[in-house]
């Protein structure tokens, strides 16, 4: 119960040694741990500075060997803000629930970019804005609460690989089915960004930057009344029957919408994102599943292109709401296959 396991947060092992400690009325382990982890400037105790980081260990009654590999950069890519880290696996909480009594908090929950389980293959969860917490000593809790309350722990309950409840899908085949294209879409983006990270950023960050700069077109913010969500959350609302569009009060510049993607905090408008990036960057396995998806979304009554020159044009929207000039604009600063890639999409919507 003392070891770190391999892909566990710090805080989540923090959080586990308190939970543990409370059950068996041990006090040296609390003492003075909560009110650290509960301060403002530790709301997350993951990203921490060298002083903040010595600081912790100083009150540490027992420290494991490898401690100090899971303090992990505050700069990693797509990195989800701290009260906002509360998307999980249920399939991983719901086995730990059985070992450990408590959910572990795994270090690749707080990437945008982790959306689907490399271990259980099913998308992940959220917690939703209601369940926002300001100390991680309710979000293994709340997760728990969350499973026991949404029938996880039934065994006549869905599939570990279906989609999870926190954004239930009708019980339709074809939904089912174009759910299950729109994941492996997503798996494919996620594993070649998963790649790019361990490269050195000399090499990976161009190919990030676009990924992002792709995402940020088609999960910006709108307008309501004015303009129509974006076409990715309407594609999102037709698979989900949710709408998760951010919506804003002022119109201004292309810049000021393409921040939205940074209040996007369920995972399946990113999953969906990163399903239709990983068809128009061409990444091996994405043709064949997108023009599944496409028909699929036919027959589901929605016209959804399967050219991406056409599939971009609805992404980014009319010419008026700038989101094109500014694409056009950042294409020129990525390596010269980077640009030959985006023109073949971007040239002729």
């Amino acid at each position: 119960m003392n070891e770190m396991l391999g892909d566990e947060t710090i805080s989540s092992w923090l959080e586990r040694r308190l939970f543990y400690a409370s059950l068996g009325g041990e006090s040296q382990f609390s003492c003075g741990i909560r009110e650290y982890l509960d301060a403002r400037a530790n709301s997350d105790a993951d990203y921490y500075s060298d002083q903040d980081f010595g600081c912790l260990v100083s009150m540490l009654p027992y420290i494991p060997p490898d401690l100090s590999l899971h303090k992990m950069p505050a700069t990693s890519f797509m990195l989800i803000p701290s009260l906002e880290r509360i998307n999980f696996c249920p399939a991983c909480v719901k086995d730990d629930l059985k070992t450990k009594k408590t959910a572990v908090w795994r270090e690749q929950w707080s990437l945008g970019w982790y959306v689907i389980c490399v271990k259980h293959r099913c998308t992940l969860c959220s917690l939703g804005t209601e369940h926002r917490v300001d100390s991680t000593k309710y979000r293994a809790e709340k997760a728990c609460k969350f499973l026991i309350e949404n029938a996880y722990l039934n065994p006549h309950s869905r599939q570990s690989n279906e989609y999870p409840l926190s954004s239930v899908l009708p019980i339709d085949r074809t939904v089912k089915v174009l759910a299950n294209e729109i994941d492996g879409l997503a798996f494919i983006m996620q594993l070649r960004i998963q790649q790019l990270t361990m490269y050195k950023p000399s090499i990976a960050s161009a190919e990030l930057a676009l990924i992002y700069d792709l995402m940020s077109v088609m999960l910006r913010s709108h307008v309501r009344r004015i303009e129509a969500a974006p076409f990715c959350y309407q594609l999102v609302k037709k698979i989900t029957g949710r709408n998760f569009s951010i919506p804003r009060q002022l119109s201004g510049d292309a810049s000021v919408a393409l921040s939205g993607i940074a209040q996007v905090v369920e995972p399946y408008p990113r999953l969906l994102a990163m399903a239709l990036s990983a068809f128009l960057l061409e990444l091996p396995g994405s043709q064949a599943r997108w023009l599944r998806a496409s028909q699929l979304f036919a027959e589901m009554g929605m016209l959804v292109p399967g050219d991406k020159g056409l599939l971009y044009a609805a992404l980014a929207g009319v010419p008026e709401l700038g989101i094109k000039s500014w694409f056009f604009k950042r294409i020129s600063r990525y390596p010269i296959e980077l640009r030959m890639l985006c023109r073949k999409f971007s040239l002729d919507s």
